[in-house]
Parts: C-alpha cells; structure tokens; sequence
C-alpha cells in the first residue's frame, strides 16, 4: 500500500524508527482512524429527512440545541469539534423525525470539510428535505489546527450561522 509506505517514510523523516515496536502498526491505524471519522458522500441516504408527522396547529420553530460533532478540517486533516444546533419553521403542518435531524447532521459532519460549508450544507439539506417556511443552523467548533498548530490558542471556538426562508425572529440565542 503506498500510502502505508508513505506514512512509515514520514515517521523516518522525522527521526522515528517506524519498525519500533510502538510504531510499527501506526501507520494502518492511522488510516483505520481515518477511515473511521470519515463518511463516503454515498453514506447519506437519498431522502434522510422523509419521515415526517401532523400537527396541526403549531407554527413556530423547532429547534435541536447543542447536537455534538467532530469533523476533519479538509486543510489539515486535524479534527474540529463542538455543538450543532438545527431548527425550522414546520410549513403545512408537518414536522419531521427528530432522529432525522441528528442523523442528518452526524452525517454530514463525518466529511473532509470547514465548518462554514457543513454550516450551509445542513441549512439547505433541512430546507430542501422538508420545505419548511425557514430552516436555521448555528455550529460552534473548536478547531485543533489552531489549537496545536498554526497560532497554537487552544480552546478557541468559531460559531457559523446560516439561515434560509422566512421566519420573523432567530430560533437561536
């Protein structure tokens, strides 16, 4: 495997021995965790928000706060973390799954991506899946390329917001 390769010319170049005995297996366990944290796009079913339910009468938001996630920076490839928080405005009285949503947002987090583009990416998948009247996603993250590399500030956290449709207020405090 080339890459396996590529990996043990790494750990070489920066002065390890690959064949010592607690590096031996690295460089298939770092393609296991890789593989692990890393969704293929085929991975979201076609339709992930078409359970849906009645209600009559309500019209207001619905709103799942703090969903927790962690995600590949697609620059790095170091993780990013925190909390998602998704909401709609329910039109002609249909709600969905709440299961869907967090289904919905594990999925797409489980991508090489930036948080700004999974911030979008889950607005427009609840806005074309439901076709609510407004549909409103606020992720914050901690980002570890900052965190160790780079500026190396631990503990900093980015909030991306994106809303579509309309609603009269912001679902989120």
């Amino acid at each position: 495997m080339p890459l396996l390769e590529e990996w043990r010319r790494w750990l070489a170049g920066v002065g390890e021995d690959p064949d010592r005995e607690g590096l031996v297996d690295t460089p298939r366990r770092l393609r296991s965790m890789l593989e692990d944290m890393v969704l293929p796009p085929s991975s979201l079913p076609d339709d992930p928000l078409a359970t849906t339910f009645a209600v009559a009468g309500y019209d207001d938001w619905v709103c799942l706060d703090r969903i927790p996630f962690g995600s590949l920076c697609e620059h790095h490839l170091l993780p990013f973390f925190g909390h998602i928080s998704l909401a709609y405005w329910p039109a002609a009285g249909r709600v969905v799954g709440l299961s869907k949503l967090v289904r919905l947002a594990e999925q797409l987090s489980r991508r090489l991506t930036l948080q700004e583009r999974l911030t979008v990416q889950l607005a427009e998948a609840i806005f074309s899946g439901l076709r609510p009247r407004a549909a409103a996603v606020r992720v914050e993250a901690e980002h570890q390329c900052m965190g160790l590399r780079g500026v190396r500030i631990p503990n900093l956290r980015t909030t991306t917001f994106h809303r579509i449709g309309d609603a009269p207020r912001w679902p989120f405090p």
